[in-house]
């Protein structure tokens, strides 16, 4: 769960208890993935790049495991009629 402070918390399982998270990578939206393989990742978008960080194994820290662009055309649209 990503908190309106900037950090996040997870939890393993029905009954466990919440795990509090490093600070979230900077974004104007953040949300936090919990992948099948296991760890904790965060996608953090801004305008039209998306960037994916991993939780390492080391306390308080996030590691960019991907970055990419998305084009958006800002201000157009079609009707479809």
């Amino acid at each position: 769960m990503a908190l309106s402070d900037g950090r996040g918390q997870t939890v393993s399982g029905p009954g466990a208890d919440w795990h509090m998270l490093p600070a979230l990578p900077s974004g104007r939206a953040v949300v936090l993935a919990l992948p099948d393989g296991g760890g904790t990742e965060a996608l953090a978008a801004d305008g039209s790049t998306l960037t994916s960080w991993q939780l390492t194994g080391q306390p308080g820290r996030w590691s960019k495991t991907q970055s990419i662009k998305v084009p958006i055309q800002y201000g157009s649209s079609s009707s479809g009629n």
